[in-house]
């Protein structure tokens, strides 16, 4: 793990950028958060960066077992900051049913995969790394 505090000192530090921290567990105030910084950005004209506060889940890489070096209360004790299970509820609270979600979000999936594999069909495969 990181020394507290050293990741948000060494990006706010860094110059000619706006730094902004929020909240990824709170989808409400992370929309509002953003739309506030792509205003800032638009109206300044120069960048921000925005600092999320969320969690990782299944560790670095598919072979980084997570339960080696963090206890199995530290992995549970996540869920409660999850991204995703906050914004299932804050749409569930807004009245959206489960289902019609998962349709939009399998439609999305859908949508992105077939663009994918559109696009890598029209693209000509490089020869080696000097045709880069």
């Amino acid at each position: 793990r990181s020394p507290a505090g050293w990741t948000e000192q060494s990006l706010a530090s860094l110059p000619g950028l706006a730094y902004v921290r929020a909240d990824g567990a709170d989808p409400l105030d992370l929309l509002s958060t953003c739309e506030r910084v792509v205003d800032q950005v638009r109206t300044e004209r120069r960048p921000a960066l925005l600092h999320l506060r969320t969690v990782r889940f299944m560790g670095h890489a598919g072979s980084d077992a997570e339960i080696a070096y963090r206890s199995e209360r530290d992995i549970t004790s996540d869920y409660a900051r999850d991204p995703i299970l906050a914004t299932a509820a804050a749409l569930a609270r807004a009245g959206r049913e489960p289902c019609e979600l998962l349709d939009a979000y399998e439609h999305s999936r859908r949508l992105v995969m077939d663009t994918a594999r559109r696009l890598a069909a029209t693209r000509t495969r490089l020869g080696s790394t000097a045709e880069g």
